[in-house]
Formats: structure tokens, sequence, C-alpha cells
């Protein structure tokens, strides 16, 4: 959820809650789901009762209950397209203050979670107040050691190793080729006007070509697609290739 932008098209400030469906969906498939933020709000004693008794806490990991697993809160809702009403809880103290997020669906309460960071507004109105849903699926992770145990590779040592691009591993820190135009407009002195493709001409000319940026994870360079290519040369992993046939020609 994030506050309106305003006529200085600033953000004055947002909270995210992270959420895990239930029942899951198949990896890497997406879920219809619509979010709306309703007006009426929760009072934080008829949310949690009168004792504050929560079933489950967001926030920072030092601060999860003894019996909680660290991991996201479950949040069981309807399969197919559907719509999440999402209403405020506030503090029985401070109406200003949000304290949790109750969600519902078709009249149903499904999740009430108390927020570990409580979102101030002051005198913010509720009414500029917008929600939005993301999905989460495929790659979350920018580590690349845990990407490869996501996707179940059994070692970092491969020579396409990035999630999101085939860069071999050998050219891993190579600049994107808009850096490597500006670098060269600079440091040849260059006009800033002069087009691309005349900047790649003069590089052909000077003997240092500009070489394009490795080709993203799509189509035949997908993990599904990469993987059955090592399913089918490997025999399903029964035999281990050789290190011509794991290098940049036999991809390329």
């Amino acid at each position: 959820m994030d506050e309106e932008v305003g006529n200085d098209s600033s953000v004055k400030s947002c909270g995210c809650l992270v959420c895990i469906p239930l029942p899951p969906t198949s990896p890497g498939m997406k879920r219809c789901i619509r979010v709306e933020l309703v007006d009426d709000v929760v009072t934080e004693s008829v949310a949690f009762g009168a004792t504050n008794d929560v079933a489950v806490d967001e926030g920072s990991p030092d601060d999860i209950l003894d019996d909680d697993n660290g991991l996201p809160p479950m949040l069981p809702m309807p399969q197919g397209n559907c719509i999440l009403k999402v209403s405020l809880v506030t503090s029985d103290d401070d109406a200003s203050i949000i304290v949790g997020v109750r969600v519902s669906s078709n009249m149903t309460i499904l999740s009430t979670l108390r927020l570990h960071r409580h979102w101030k507004l002051q005198s913010y109105p509720l009414s500029h107040l917008t929600s939005t849903c993301y999905q989460l699926y495929g790659h979350l992770s920018n580590d690349g050691k845990q990407i490869n145990i996501l996707t179940g590779q059994g070692s970092c040592s491969v020579g396409y190793l990035m999630p999101y691009c085939m860069v071999h591993k050998e050219d891993l820190g190579r600049p994107f080729r808009w850096i490597r135009l500006n670098l060269r407009r600079t440091v040849w002195s260059l006009p800033r006007a002069l087009s691309d493709t005349t900047v790649v001409i003069i590089s052909q000319f000077v003997g240092k070509p500009m070489y394009p940026d490795p080709p993203t994870r799509e189509g035949e360079y997908s993990f599904k697609s990469t993987h059955e290519q090592w399913r089918r040369l490997t025999v399903d992993g029964k035999y281990t290739l050789r290190v011509q046939r794991k290098g940049r020609k036999q991809i390329d």
C-alpha cells in the first residue's frame, strides 16, 4: 500500500506486506488477484480481541514468535480470479496509526495480520491511500547461488550461470553496450550527438569492435529450454559433459 502521489510526483511513504497464497500455484504460474482498499476501518480491539492475541506477527525476524517459522504469513484465498478486500486496522489509542490489515473475499474474512512496524498517517487522510498487488513468481532472488538452488542446478560452475541473460562466465563484469558506447565517446573525445551506429563503425575501424549484449533468457534460452538441452546431452544427468561440450561454442 502506498500514499497517493502528490503534486510534486513524490510518494510520501509506503508499506509492503508479503503473503503466501493458499492453495499454492505451480511455480511460474500467474494468479489473477485484484486488491481493493475499502473505506471501512477496523479497530485494534475488534480485529485482534481484547487480549491482542494474534495468530501471525509480521515484522523483523528478531521479533517473531518462538513458534513462528520465519516464513511470510499464509493467506487462504479462492482459486481462480478473485478480488481481495483490504481493511485497515487502526490503533485503539490513535485512529491515525495503522497497526494491521484485514483481508476478506466474498464477505468472508480470510486473515487479519498485525504489522510489526506501524504506519503513522498523522493528518494524512485515509481517502488518499491506495493499494497495489504484485505477484512474485519465478526467480525471486538476485543471489546466484540461491537461484541455482531454486532452479535445481547442482553447481555454480556452469558456463552460463546468470538467471536473466546468457552471458558466459568469462564475460562477467563486461558493461552493457550503452555504457561502453558512452565511455568511448568520452575517452575518444567524440561529439555527444554522434549516433550509436557511427560510434560502432569507428570502433570497428580502430580494431575495437562493439560486442552486442547477451540475449535474455527467453524462448530457446529460458531455463526450461536450456534444461531440456542439458537433459538431452547428459541423458537425464547420467553422463558428465566434456569441457568442450560445456563451452560457449556448444550453446552458440
